[in-house]
């Protein structure tokens, strides 16, 4: 019984943690539509990024404290330094193992993913706007990733649970969290890419041995040259 209210707990502060990430951002971007880079470049040129990278930190942070209150092994009861760095290996900063099998085929979705951004490629006019681009998106993606890939799916496929459903459900409630206009498609067609998109990443994150890394890269290649066309 213990156990199941720590884990209701659990997934209860990781979804506080998921409204602040959201509220932070878009109370320092506003509701806005960053389908063009026209649009990213207006906020990067009048929002003080440093505060969205405060964000981050402040996520790196409260993972922190739920790891540390959620991990009840004695080997894992360590002070908040620790946590925080525990945080850092437990999340995939610093491995990188490819499951041999799982990894073959995640290249093949890779080379597909590649090829669908190559047309896009002949618009990007400008290696300033590109990088600009880069250092907006970095740490809303990062924050995603932690979140849905590290607190939710990872510790979902860890439990004995099939992982046919850990995909769907952890894929479906990221897709979710994408349901609005954006510019380009509409609610349900930014849910169901938001949905595959989660797919793949979370299939980059494991089958890469559960390297941040992977999934992270992903994320922000796409985000950033989603708004080429």
């Amino acid at each position: 019984m213990k156990k199941t209210i720590r884990e209701i707990f659990y997934f209860f502060f990781l979804a506080l943690i998921q409204i602040f990430s959201i509220v932070a951002n878009y109370t320092a971007f506003g509701f806005r539509d960053f389908s063009t880079f026209e649009n990213v470049l207006v906020v990067f040129n009048t929002v003080d990024l440093v505060r969205d990278y405060t964000y981050l930190v402040f996520i790196f942070i409260l993972l922190s404290m739920l790891i540390s209150w959620y991990r009840t092994d004695k080997e894992k009861k360590i002070r908040f330094t620790g946590d925080f760095l525990y945080l850092l290996q437990d999340a995939g900063f610093l491995r990188f193992k490819p499951k041999k099998k799982q990894f073959k085929i995640f290249l093949i979705f890779l080379a597909l993913f590649v090829s669908m951004y190559l047309f896009r490629l002949p618009h990007i006019i400008s290696l300033e706007n590109l990088f600009k681009n880069f250092i907006f998106w970095i740490p809303l993606t990062l924050e995603e990733e932690l979140i849905f890939r590290y607190g939710l799916f990872k510790h979902l496929r860890e439990k004995k649970i099939n992982a046919l459903i850990v995909y769907i459900i952890a894929s479906l409630i990221f897709g979710s969290g994408h349901f609005y206009k954006d510019g380009i498609s509409g609610p349900f067609e930014s849910l169901i890419l938001g949905t595959i998109y989660g797919l793949f990443f979370q299939f980059a994150y494991e089958s890469s041995g559960w390297s941040i890394y992977t999934g992270w890269l992903l994320h922000l290649v796409s985000n950033v040259l989603t708004i080429y066309y």
